[in-house]
């Protein structure tokens, strides 16, 4: 409230309105001022009454009155109080702004935080009026801009930006949201940053109401998603690679149950995606003629975070059993720990029956090369006998009975 003291030329309370006594300990009548209303003001050189004797006004003097305990904010305004020409004393009025500064700090306090809050999030904050002029933005806005502090931004639209190139689209977004009163979340947009770059931002945008309900201005918010959009990429084209792999993959937890599989697995198993999701790879393959200790070196391997790899018999769903030769490497999580296994497997059904052909091959030739050389043989002692044959039948007479026989022989 308002308080007025009246005071003659020794600063002695004369008069004093009901008001006064909230601040006054006790009735200020014939007292001085400075015993009465013991203020205090944060001015370099405090405030002096003596002047209003000379006909000065002191102006909203801050000033401040302790009392019981409790702080009061004051403002003080003082004039002469005149006869006449004659200046009698003077006026003075203390207006109680204690909740008016309370209020006002506690105001304060609220915009540093929501200030330090939007300037702490990695997210763009800006907000424009009406005509698409901006109002204000977060620390992390104006660095896009191009700006050291928010308040340069203030009265600039988007066609002064380095991104003036996208201003039509960001600004039609703007008035949509303006004219329509609806919020526009999650617009995927290029932008040129300020050193000529292009990369993508996702936008959102609402409307802004005044008190009497009607929008005022908008309030949008975005982040950069380029690295987002080109690790994306690189996922899809590294899960078209896996999934177009001629060898199986299969990529399990560490207790093994399977997360995932690709379309070669499928193929040389039988078992669908679907099937196989979830469930432990020995559920669904082992073949039950491999050695145990094969199964118990390979998890010991791959546990203690070494790449195993070898050669197993395993089994299809519709039973039949197949050769395949398997690289399981272990993945680790962000602390160290085995956290998954990638395994690659390659059927060697056809490979393991070529080489069976080419071993009978082998086989065959080394059968040829022992039978022509037997043969070869065969035909040098032949040669001999024949030989023999018809010298000793040179040595006969004609009427011999062993020519016959010889001639036998050299026939044979």
């Amino acid at each position: 409230g308002r308080t007025l003291v009246v005071l003659d030329r020794d600063f002695r309370v004369i008069r004093a309105s009901q008001a006064t006594q909230q601040i006054c300990d006790g009735s200020p009548l014939l007292r001085p001022f400075a015993e009465a209303f013991p203020l205090r003001t944060g001015a370099a050189e405090t405030f002096r009454l003596a002047a209003v004797l000379q006909g000065e006004t002191l102006r909203d003097v801050d000033v401040t009155l302790g009392r019981q305990g409790q702080e009061y904010a004051l403002i003080l305004n003082a004039g002469p109080l005149l006869a006449g020409r004659e200046i009698r004393g003077c006026v003075v009025s203390l207006t109680d702004i204690t909740e008016r500064k309370r209020v006002d700090e506690a105001l304060r306090t609220s915009q540093q935080v929501i200030e330090g809050i939007l300037n702490a999030i990695p997210v763009r904050v800006f907000w424009k009026d009406r005509n698409l002029v901006y109002l204000g933005c977060n620390e992390a806005f104006a660095r896009d801009a191009g700006f050291a502090d928010p308040k340069e931004i203030i009265g600039k639209d988007d066609y002064q930006m380095g991104w003036r190139d996208q201003a039509d689209q960001y600004r039609g977004d703007d008035r949509q949201v303006i004219e329509s009163g609806c919020a526009k979340l999650l617009i995927e947009e290029p932008q040129t940053t300020r050193a000529g770059n292009k990369i993508t931002i996702l936008t959102s945008k609402v409307p802004l109401r005044s008190s009497a309900g009607e929008v005022s201005a908008v309030l949008g918010t975005y982040f950069d998603i380029t690295e987002r959009k080109r690790a994306e990429s690189e996922i899809r084209l590294q899960s078209a690679a896996l999934n177009a792999a001629a060898d199986a993959i299969v990529i399990t937890r560490r207790d093994g149950a399977i997360e995932w599989t690709n379309p070669a697995f499928s193929a040389l198993t039988g078992y669908s995606a679907e099937e196989a999701s979830g469930r432990n790879p020995r559920e669904l393959v082992k073949s039950g003629v491999q050695d145990p200790e094969v199964y118990r070196q390979l998890w010991e391997t791959i546990l203690g975070g070494t790449v195993w790899r070898g050669e197993m018999t395993n089994r299809r769903k519709d039973g039949s059993h197949y050769p395949e030769e398997q690289t399981i490497t272990p993945v680790k999580d962000a602390a160290g720990a085995v956290a998954h296994f990638i395994a690659i497997k390659r059927d060697l059904t056809e490979e393991k029956r070529l080489q069976a052909q080419f071993l009978q091959a082998q086989k065959m030739e080394s059968v040829g090369r022992l039978a022509g050389g037997i043969a070869h043989d065969f035909n040098n002692l032949l040669t001999v006998i024949n030989g023999t044959a018809e010298m000793s039948s040179l040595q006969l007479r004609e009427a011999d009975p062993l020519r016959q026989d010889l001639a036998q022989i050299r026939q044979a």
